[in-house]
């Protein structure tokens, strides 16, 4: 009688004890972010130059131009600012401004 009460008490408290979180956003390094949306044009180097983009190594743009042009697009390429966050576009910017010292 008693293992009949016994096994759906253990199920109840290791229920009762998931955590809080479900499925935590991640948060993406500027490079990651990079990579999942940049490459394709700018190259993983950031000298690719398809369709008209930039060596970003030779980018002499101080980190609030390249916030700009990442959210609202240049030219042919188009903004982000529907696609990523303030924190993420202002990540991305920091890792082209690393392109050039690799």
């Amino acid at each position: 009688m008693y293992k009949f009460l016994f096994a759906p008490g253990v199920l109840f408290l290791l229920i009762s004890c998931e955590s809080g979180v479900k499925n935590p956003k991640k948060e993406f390094t500027g490079k990651e972010i990079f990579k999942n949306n940049c490459v394709l044009c700018h190259g993983i180097k950031g000298d690719l130059m398809t369709n008209g983009a930039k060596d970003l190594r030779l980018s002499e743009m101080k980190i609030e131009e390249r916030i700009l042009i990442i959210t609202k697009g240049r030219n042919v390429m188009t903004g982000f600012e529907d696609k990523l966050g303030s924190e993420e576009i202002r990540k991305v910017a920091e890792y082209t401004m690393t392109l050039k010292e690799q």
